[in-house]
């Protein structure tokens, strides 16, 4: 089931989970790390991604998964200066790629488990998935807003000033969520992804941050 390939990678070390489409999980485990950039060297992320997917050999692995930071793809491409932020302790990689010995594909319309890699990474792959407790976790999430409503409102009037001077046309007003982590967070996050029953999601682990995504979009 979904759920079990979503808690196996939450229990496994290094192990990830993708929703790659409406149709499809997948778990891949036994990863090995092609490129991870520090989290304050955005410059020149884009390259250094690119020569990294360029140097993946044909026999790197069953699959193979990248993020990159969403501050290094802007410094990529804007012609502005970009201000970082992000609070002290932040560690998600500027860019980052990995690659997988074995992975696990779920057809979620037929229920059919396609397993590909080498012998050593099917059997961290049948293990994962053996230990995998699908129990939901008891889990409180409590967030704090960094932004406050006034200067979330100030946010918005510069918005609209913006736009009637012809600057933008287009502002995503974000602001960032902090919690505390519940105690077996790795389960939590897994929990939450799932419960989402997004069309697209994720959970893995990208140096020393573990990442939740959860979106309707591609």
């Amino acid at each position: 089931s979904i759920a079990r390939l979503t808690f196996a990678a939450a229990a496994t070390p290094g192990a990830a989970f993708a929703r790659i489409d409406p149709h499809h999980a997948l778990l891949a485990v036994v990863p090995r790390t092609r490129l991870a950039l520090p989290f304050d060297r955005p410059d020149g992320a884009l390259d250094a991604l690119g020569d990294a997917l360029d140097a993946l050999p044909p026999d790197g692995g069953a699959v193979s998964l990248c993020a990159l930071s969403y501050d290094a793809a802007w410094r990529g491409a804007s012609p502005w200066p970009v201000r970082d932020a992000r609070p002290p302790g932040d560690r998600f990689p500027a860019a980052w790629l990995c690659s997988y010995e074995a992975a696990a594909t779920l057809d979620l319309t037929t229920g059919a488990l396609t397993r590909a890699g080498t012998p050593d990474g099917l059997r961290a792959l049948d293990d994962a998935l053996a230990r995998a407790d699908v129990t939901p976790p008891a889990a409180r999430w409590r967030f704090t807003s960094a932004t406050d409503r006034v200067a979330h409102r100030a946010g918005v009037e510069r918005v609209r000033e913006a736009i009637r001077d012809g600057e933008v046309y287009l502002v995503n007003l974000a602001r960032m969520l902090h919690a505390e982590p519940p105690a077996d967070v790795d389960r939590a996050v897994a929990a939450r992804v799932l419960a989402s029953e997004a069309r697209y999601g994720a959970v893995f682990h990208a140096e020393d941050a573990l990442v939740g995504a959860m979106s309707m979009e591609l």
